[in-house]
């Protein structure tokens, strides 16, 4: 089984695969600073990654600027999507978004993070790391998303402002004291 470990001065935090971790905290605990030190987009003299026992950094010719081998990322707030019109059929089919296709104009919020998310879960990578992907949904759009998350075979990471059903829980306070990342 492989795993995805981050070392960060004095802590420690291994996500396995096909594990569900969700990192619970109040703003500024620094639970997005952890999506962003788990997927390497930022980096520090403090920080080691390893995935599978092996050092790992972002590469310098990645396809995907940002994204190392293995590891998907998704910020908060999710940019806005971009994909040529047949991946946003395929991405809307996943998350059951076709009726976006249907109309023209931008999508909302919720309806971008949604395609966001599709798209992070369409690309091949073993983890993934999601910051706050459930923040702008309600209702059935939260909970439909939230069990195809549940249902993905790959290691998720994943922010949230409270803990979720079936999925192991990481609570952060703000007395966790991390090093600056220099």
């Amino acid at each position: 089984m492989g795993k995805l470990r981050l070392i960060y001065g004095e802590f420690e935090l291994a996500l396995a695969d096909g594990e569900k971790l969700c990192v619970v905290g109040e703003s500024g605990s620094g639970r997005s600073l952890l999506c962003r030190l788990m997927s390497g987009v930022l980096v520090g003299s403090e920080v080691s990654l390893r995935l599978d026992g092996e050092p790992y950094s972002l590469p310098d010719d990645s396809s995907e600027a940002g994204q190392p081998a293995g590891v998907g990322f998704l910020p908060f707030p999710v940019p806005p999507l971009a994909a040529p019109p047949e991946l946003e059929r395929e991405l809307a089919a996943l998350l059951k978004l076709q009726h976006l296709l249907k109309r023209p104009g931008p999508y909302s919020a919720g309806e971008n993070a949604r395609l966001q998310l599709g798209a992070a879960l369409s690309r091949h990578h073993r983890f993934l790391i999601l910051d706050q992907p459930l923040a702008l949904l309600g209702g059935r759009d939260y909970e439909e998303t939230l069990t195809l998350l549940l249902k993905d075979k790959r290691g998720i990471l994943l922010t949230s402002a409270r803990p979720l059903p079936g999925w192991s829980c990481l609570q952060l306070g703000n007395d966790l004291h991390l090093p600056p990342v220099k």
